[in-house]
């Protein structure tokens, strides 16, 4: 058996999992449990979408790499191009076009109003 933490995909998706809980509890604690005031929201509504972004970068980065990983020592004939390793590339490129999806999105649509 393979060590665990052995790779940069393990790694990253550790860093993903961490920052995610982390998210997922200052944004309990600051906009469902109201106890922050309104200055306080406002001061951390930025950091809380730029880190949500960057999460969801973080989470697919460590897909890819542990799609490909998977591939890679699993499969012999990845680099001979069969059906399973052209899935596994279509998968990667589907993600990555998600995420570009999703951030065109969220930085298309998450400003103030112009007035």
């Amino acid at each position: 058996p393979k060590p665990n933490l052995y790779t940069l995909h393990s790694w990253i998706g550790i860093i993903a999992a961490i920052l995610f809980g982390l998210q997922w509890t200052l944004g309990f604690l600051a906009f469902l449990f109201p106890k922050f005031s309104p200055e306080i929201r406002s001061i951390l509504l930025p950091f809380h979408q730029y880190f949500g972004s960057s999460i969801l970068c973080l989470a697919v980065a460590a897909a890819l790499m542990g799609h490909l990983e998977k591939a890679i020592w699993s499969t012999p004939g990845y680099a001979q191009k069969d059906s399973e390793s052209m899935l596994v590339n279509f998968i990667g490129v589907f993600l990555v076009l998600f995420v570009m999806g999703v951030t065109f999105l969220l930085s298309k649509f998450s400003k103030e109003k112009a007035m």
